[in-house]
Parts: C-alpha cells; structure tokens; sequence
C-alpha cells in the first residue's frame, strides 16, 4: 500500500545579495524536532525548485544552524547539516567556481581548504562526522559561510565586490516607494475602511505583521522588512474582503 505523506512542504523566499539579512550570525539549534524536521523539509523543496546545489537557514531569513545540500546528478541525495563545525581542514587550497541562490547569475573564483572534515547533527539529532573533499567540500564551506553571515563574494576585490552589489540592488531591490501602486491601494483604499493592514508570514519567520498607520508600514517597506510579494499578497487579501460585501449584494440581486 502506498504510504502518503503527512507533511505539508513549502517554498521558502531566498533572500538576495545585498540584503543586510544575509550578514546575520546565525544561532546553533537548541532541539533537533519537528519544527527543524519541517525547515529541513521546506528549505529542500526550495533548494531544489531554485534549482540549487546546497542552501543555508541564513538565505531564507531564518537565523539558525541549518544547510541541506545535493549534489548528485540525480537530485535524490539529499544531505542535512545541523550545527555544523569543522574539526579538520587541510593546508592544501583549491580554486573553485562558485555562485550561490543568494547572488543568482554571478560566478567567481574562490580559493579555500581542498579537503575537510565536518561534524554536524543530521536530521533526526544524530551527530556524525564527514570527510569530505572537492566540490562537497567546497560547497560545505560555502553554506557554513553563510551561517556565519559571510557571501561568498565577499571573497572578491572591493571593485569587484561593488559592481556585484550595484547589480543586484538594480536588479532585486523593491520598488520604489513613490507611486508604487500597491502602496497607494493600501494608502486610499484599504486603510481608510479597514484602519489596519496586515502582512501575513508564517510563524517560524516572525508571524503576521499587522500596522494601524500607513505610515508605519511605508517606513518598514522602505527599509526592506517587507517582501514585494507580501505586501502584494496583503493588498490582495484586503481588496477581497472590502469587495465581498458587493459581490454578496450583486448576486442576491
């Protein structure tokens, strides 16, 4: 009898270089459960979907010791890596290609350890040890990197390390403020019936978000704590619910 799974997975929103949440330490998990089981879960379905080779907790704005990676051509060998720290390393360097789901369409070049040996919990809260070598080292580095709040072009010369910025702020900021449209729904037309404005986020990144001031939330969207595609999902969730009442008197009509 096939088995059906009880889980619900999810795909997660990457954060992009030079978000300042990319630079954030993470923390060490204090309990492998099934709160991290599902992170595990979520953070592999984005990985895959992106398509990427390996992703950090970091990259998806939630701050804890997590990376799942795959590097098999098959995309069925899934690797979890949970508090992971690198007991060995070797003195001989390699130069590798990298690029990263956090600054999409950028490679370099990057010289780091040829071999090392990681110890980390797996899913389940099993702790085990790794050598590694080649791309998977490369690669176990990289994420680890981004746990301690590091991008990989940050490797790069500061000329270099600019352009890529200036790049991605072109190419992934959100829009502007003035005359963005969603903005000005939520300012004319949401605001003054509802009095208030909430942005929904699951709960392990925060919870929902609620405002009482356009103020407040043009300040916020500013600074970049708002998604373009929340504020979107939440212009959208309002609009339903000032037209329902219309839509209900049209159709008793």
């Amino acid at each position: 009898m096939r088995r059906i799974p009880v889980f619900i997975m999810a795909l997660l929103t990457i954060l992009q270089y030079p978000d300042p949440r990319l630079h954030k330490v993470a923390k060490p998990v204090a309990e492998v459960d099934d709160r991290i089981r599902q992170l595990v879960k979520d953070m592999a379905e984005t990985m895959y979907d992106a398509p990427g080779i390996g992703l950090a907790a970091t990259q998806i704005d939630v701050h804890e010791q997590v990376i799942v990676m795959d590097l098999s051509e098959t995309r069925d060998e899934l690797r979890v890596f949970i508090n992971p720290e690198i007991v060995w390393r070797s003195d001989e360097q390699k130069v590798y290609e990298e690029g990263g789901l956090s600054v999409p369409g950028i490679y370099d070049e990057v010289e780091r350890a040829d071999r090392v040996r990681v110890r980390a919990l797996n899913e389940k809260g099993e702790k085990f040890e790794l050598d590694a070598d080649g791309l998977l080292a490369v690669c176990i580095q990289h994420e680890m990197d981004h746990l301690k709040g590091r991008v990989f072009v940050e490797y790069l010369s500061p000329l270099k390390r600019n352009r890529i910025k200036q790049k991605m702020k072109k190419a992934f900021c959100p829009p502007e403020v003035e005359n963005n449209p969603v903005l000005q729904i939520l300012q004319h037309h949401v605001f003054p019936r509802t009095g208030t404005v909430t942005i929904r986020r699951p709960a392990k990144f925060g919870g929902d978000r609620e405002f009482t001031a356009y103020e407040d939330l043009e300040r916020a969207y500013a600074a970049g704590e708002i998604h373009p595609l929340d504020l979107k999902s939440a212009a959208a969730d309002h609009l339903i619910d000032i037209l329902a009442p219309v839509h209900d008197y049209v159709c008793s009509r």
